[in-house]
């Protein structure tokens, strides 16, 4: 398992971060929902946690775990994926 913290920029109120993640090269994937992080506002952003845990048979040893993060706003979508390389 492994986890991490969004930073997003604060377009819209309300909002959601999901984190899209693969472990067959995106023949198949999971949307796991981030979780907003209270306190986190500094005006201009907030930030978001998520976890993530893989078990088999999803995974097993030597699979490569990818992933993407979307960020949903009522101004539209965003979409993190380090320039097409995914993370």
């Amino acid at each position: 398992s492994f986890s991490g913290v969004v930073r997003v920029s604060n377009i819209s109120f309300h909002k959601a971060v999901y984190v899209r993640a693969t472990s067959d090269n995106w023949v198949t994937h999971f949307d796991h929902p981030a979780e907003y992080v209270h306190g986190s506002h500094d005006g201009d952003t907030d930030q978001f946690s998520f976890k993530l845990s893989f078990a088999p048979p999803y995974v097993t040893d030597g699979s490569r775990i990818e992933f993407v993060v979307r960020y949903e706003t009522s101004e539209g979508d965003f979409w993190a994926n380090n320039f097409s390389m995914n993370y």
